[in-house]
């Protein structure tokens, strides 16, 4: 399964925000390049990071360096590979590489999250997920997280 997602905010973001989301999209570019093992993990603690963990007082993520090795090690990185990683989001590989999926994401006619493609089939939106299932003849159980191993 490939995804691609275009976050969207209500308010304009700040540079500093800008770069900061930059860097959590490049970490998790970097994770699937050297450790795809951890990937769904870590998509899993950013997601947390950015919908669930506390805020600064006027309502920004915290996303810092500190943070996103943190995370990978939560998601079965050493320490080591954690701060290997998290320091490589600036090279000129991860930051192409993110650039490539983007695009191809965009060629596929991404426009929003989730956006999935299975087998060249195209699905977009959360509604889509049970004719991902149909479809691809897997077992739906519906959105409840408890119940559901889609």
């Amino acid at each position: 399964i490939k995804g691609g997602g275009v976050i969207q905010c209500s308010r304009v973001m700040s540079s500093q925000s800008r770069i900061l989301y930059g860097r959590y999209m490049r970490c998790l570019t970097a994770v699937s390049m050297r450790f795809p093992e951890a990937l769904l993990a870590l998509t899993d603690r950013v997601f947390a990071m950015i919908h669930t963990d506390p805020r600064t007082d006027d309502d920004h993520v915290v996303i810092n360096n500190e943070r996103l090795i943190q995370a990978c090690v939560d998601s079965g990185l050493s320490p080591i590979d954690a701060r290997d990683v998290v320091h490589s989001v600036t090279s000129k590989l991860i930051k192409d590489q993110l650039k490539n999926m983007v695009a191809e994401a965009v060629s596929l006619g991404a426009y929003g999250a989730p956006f999935i493609v299975v087998d060249d089939q195209v699905y977009f939106g959360s509604d889509r997920l049970e004719q991902l299932a149909f479809t691809h003849g897997l077992p739906w159980r519906g959105p409840n997280p408890v119940t559901s191993h889609l």
